[in-house]
């Protein structure tokens, strides 16, 4: 049961734009209050990450250098601090019921 446990959910990234962005709040917006969330951008040329070197807090950015989505993930769950893992792509939204809070 995810209720009891500490979540990491590890996003992959690569020019994602403003999308980013949104999932980034989204997860924040829904996930439970020990969640973490593990950013890495994978060689974006468009800059789409550069909000999240400012960040504190349970959001992490890792940048890597065009390694893959499948090595990426390796790569950030590797950070990942949570007792269960969630991988996510940078384009996604959750719904508030989703998740226990």
């Amino acid at each position: 049961m995810l209720k009891n446990k500490s979540i990491s959910v590890v996003v992959i990234s690569r020019n994602e734009g403003s999308d980013l962005r949104m999932t980034v709040e989204n997860l924040q917006d829904t996930l439970p209050g020990n969640a973490e969330i593990v950013v890495v951008d994978d060689g974006s040329t468009d800059k789409s990450a550069d909000f999240l070197a400012r960040r504190r807090g349970r959001v992490r950015l890792f940048r890597s250098d065009g390694r893959g989505v499948a090595q990426s993930r390796v790569f950030g769950a590797s950070h990942a601090k949570g007792e269960v893992i969630i991988f996510a792509d940078a384009h996604l939204g959750l719904d508030a019921e989703v998740l226990p809070k």
